[in-house]
């Protein structure tokens, strides 16, 4: 006999997925715990894609200028060595030669990046992160406002210390110079608007997206920035794009979208083709120090902003591209 009194005997304890049990003196079924751990993403993916973009880039740009040294030279350009060498210095200043393959590279990064993003099971819109940002036109002058600060002060940092006058940079800067007509349309067009396109959809939206997943904003924004002065292949504009990579990436994680960071970088390598095509090319350390120290200025209360007022909630970036948990997305 038992004391009606006494508690009831504990039920059998089922074994659940999480390996919990029934609790003895609780319900006599519980549910059991669905929460799976959300696997990390795959990151190797970005790397593969990079190298392959990097080595399509390069065949191609060495096809384009090779073909346009001899058409614009003859066969007999390619003799020798030291004749190719020489041929090849004077072809890539011909604006109608240096823009299209420039252009080649930013083909280049955007078909893959549409590419990659098509073959992800995530929506291609969610995917490059093309979707709307929470910015006003006034946000968006602002935040292009930031971004020539960014370049500026990189540019007299670059100046101060005396290396501001060699490499790609230079040789830009000497192309670009009193660019008139048809050449500075041309410009504009392959230097700014496809390069501006097809850089952030690569390194912002297919790149930093994927590696934020997997390692954080932080270290996800630094990867993709490195990544991107990778590409540049100089040692000078490679750091130039490194520091100013980091403010695009920052800017479209605030954002959620990459937008802002498109009309950024647009904007700063338009300005970049049209001073010196418009000769306006102030110099001197004196004229260095005072934009450095406006610019750092700007800078600062430009990101300030952001960091107040950009926010898109929630950020798709916190989100895994998974469509089931079991299978991380490629």
């Amino acid at each position: 006999m038992t004391d009606p009194n006494d508690p009831p005997l504990p039920l059998p304890a089922p074994f659940f997925p999480s390996g919990q049990a029934v609790p003895p003196y609780g319900l006599p079924y519980a549910l059991p715990d669905m929460n799976f751990a959300t696997p990390k993403p795959r990151v190797w993916p970005v790397f593969v894609v990079l190298i392959l973009v990097m080595v399509v880039a390069l065949v191609l740009s060495a096809i384009a200028m090779l073909a346009a040294a001899v058409v614009l030279n003859g066969p007999q350009s390619m003799s020798d060595a030291d004749k190719l060498r020489e041929t090849l210095e004077q072809t890539q200043r011909i604006p109608a030669v240096l823009f299209p393959i420039a252009l080649l590279t930013s083909l280049t990064l955007l078909t893959a990046a549409l590419i990659a993003a098509r073959l992800s099971p995530v929506p291609l819109r969610r995917r490059l992160r093309v979707g709307p940002a929470p910015l006003s036109l006034m946000g968006y002058a602002i935040a292009i406002i930031g971004a020539l600060a960014v370049s500026q002060t990189s540019n007299s940092i670059i100046n101060l210390i005396g290396v501001g006058q060699s490499g790609t940079l230079k040789l830009l800067d000497d192309v670009m110079h009193n660019l008139s007509g048809v050449n500075l349309a041309l410009a504009l067009f392959c230097v700014a608007l496809a390069a501006g396109v097809g850089e952030e959809l690569f390194f912002r939206g297919y790149a930093q997206t994927r590696l934020v997943q997997r390692w954080g904003p932080a270290v996800g924004i630094l990867v993709a920035s490195a990544l991107f002065g990778l590409i540049h292949m100089d040692p000078v504009h490679s750091t130039f794009a490194f520091l100013f990579g980091i403010y695009l990436g920052f800017l479209a994680h605030r954002a959620g979208s990459i937008r802002p960071s498109i009309a950024c970088h647009v904007v700063n390598n338009a300005v970049a083709v049209l001073l010196p095509a418009w000769n306006f090319m102030p110099g001197g350390r004196g004229w260095e120090w005072g934009a450095l120290a406006v610019s750092v200025v700007v800078m600062g209360l430009v990101i300030l902003y952001i960091v107040r007022r950009v926010w898109n909630q929630p950020s798709d970036e916190d989100t895994p591209d998974v469509i089931f948990p079991a299978f991380p997305a490629g």
